[in-house]
């Protein structure tokens, strides 16, 4: 909003939401949800060997 007198869209989130189904259907509740879930899901595969490869090494040098 570069223009303070421009009114916002929505006035709350439960608004932001029936406006988006209205204007755009459900769907574009979910447009990017593939995206999210893979960056989730490679996080979390990447998280338990970092967390196991770290906890040994701190074990293994007394470094707490």
């Amino acid at each position: 909003m570069s223009d303070p007198l421009d009114v916002p869209k929505y006035r709350n989130a439960g608004h932001a939401l029936l406006t988006v189904v209205r204007e755009e259907g459900f769907g574009a509740l979910y447009r990017g949800i593939s995206l999210t879930a893979l960056r989730q899901g490679l996080f979390s595969i990447s998280r338990g060997p970092a967390h196991s490869f770290y906890t040994a090494r701190r074990k293994a040098n007394k470094f707490y």
